[in-house]
């Protein structure tokens, strides 16, 4: 879970993350951005998210897709494959510190991010739901496997208790240095 600092939602965006597979084996990441305002009990908090990192220039192209509920896409990613993509990118991605990978699979590491949530539950609005084509792109890090995208946003998102969520906030406050990228129940 994540959160947009930019935008229409400046200080309320919310983002989730979920990789599953499908029954046939398919790698399938589901992308929703909601809004802070539904976490219950406030669990998470945009404060508690650094603003650091990298900040991804499509979002005004996901905004305008969610805006439009799926209807409209006149930024210069043109397609809804290519849309989703940047959609991945921003799940996986908004707030790293470096380009070369270092982040990938450590999101308590970088800006924006607020925490997982394990054994969650979902319901959603789907606006797009890509398979990509195959050899059109060259994916890497957490990206490589990426086989099907949907992007949409939450009607709701729920775990069985709040000893579910682990905020990264309460990691960050306990671990300095190295530490921060060695929490050994996360890997």
């Amino acid at each position: 879970m994540a959160r947009f600092t930019a935008g229409p939602e400046r200080d309320k965006g919310a983002l989730f993350h979920i990789r599953t597979a499908s029954v046939r084996g398919q790698q399938v990441d589901l992308v929703l951005f909601g809004s802070m305002d539904n976490f219950l009990g406030r669990v998470l908090r945009p404060e508690d998210a650094p603003e650091t990192g990298w900040f991804s220039s499509a979002w005004y192209a996901i905004a305008e897709l969610l805006e439009s509920r799926g209807g409209e896409n006149t930024s210069q990613w043109d397609d809804p494959e290519s849309l989703s993509v940047e959609a991945l990118k921003v799940a996986l991605y908004q707030g790293s510190s470096d380009d070369q990978g270092e982040q990938d699979g450590q999101p308590w590491t970088r800006g924006y991010t607020l925490g997982h949530a394990d054994d969650s539950e979902w319901f959603a609005q789907i606006y797009t739901d890509v398979v990509l084509t195959e050899g059109r792109w060259r994916l890497r890090g957490s990206m490589s496997g990426a086989q099907r995208i949907l992007v949409g946003a939450p009607v709701w998102v729920r775990t069985a208790s709040q000893a579910s969520v682990t905020r990264y906030a309460d990691l960050r406050s306990r671990a300095t240095g190295a530490d921060r990228r060695r929490l050994p129940f996360l890997r």
